[in-house]
């Protein structure tokens, strides 16, 4: 057997948390968002050496724009504090952004649709059907049902599937929620 010198172990680095900030007024460039937050608002003017990078921004329905960047702990703390801020004429809402990622096809968590190789399974019923096309009365959640058959297989108490796949009040949700903020450095 070789020698294993080269391979080094090291802890992963956690990642920088992200804000999401509503109704900007358009005519805000992307590159003036962090200097309208620091001069217009009370209080940050010792954030101006944060991270503040503005991951991409995307005109909505009102005529307004959101924005998503990526800040330090120190700054995230401050805006989640404030939670509006202005911007330009605007007082803007401002939103953590910790995203679970669900499949739009099959329900999962984990993956995103246009890489789900599963059978297509519906968010209210868990039936072999697309949500849109759902009938049934009932819910049932595929990803807590999934769970509760592997729990079942270790004697272990069922968890409540009385619910839709996307509802955020889920189990399945709520765990991989509290795993993936345990990714990032809230400071």
């Amino acid at each position: 057997m070789k020698d294993n010198q080269a391979v080094q172990a090291s802890i992963p680095k956690k990642k920088n948390p992200q804000v999401q900030l509503l109704g900007i007024d358009e005519s805000v460039s992307k590159d003036d968002i962090f200097n309208s937050i620091l001069s217009q608002n009370e209080g940050l003017e010792d954030y101006s050496e944060s991270i503040f990078t503005v991951k991409f921004e995307k005109n909505d329905r009102m005529g307004t724009k959101f924005a998503v960047a990526e800040v330090d702990s120190k700054l995230f703390r401050k805006l989640m504090e404030l939670k509006k801020v202005c911007i330009g004429y605007s007082s803007c809402p401002v939103k953590s952004r910790i995203r679970v990622v669900r499949c739009f096809k099959c329900n999962r968590f984990g993956h995103c649709q246009r890489d789900c190789r599963n059978d297509t399974t519906c968010a209210s019923c868990s039936g072999p059907h697309d949500t849109k096309n759902c009938h049934e009365s009932g819910l049932n959640c595929s990803n807590c049902t999934w769970v509760n058959e592997k729990r079942k297989g270790r004697k272990q108490e069922p968890i409540d599937s009385n619910h839709r796949a996307d509802h955020h009040e889920c189990p399945q949700y709520i765990r991989l929620l509290r795993i993936v903020e345990s990714q990032y450095d809230f400071g």
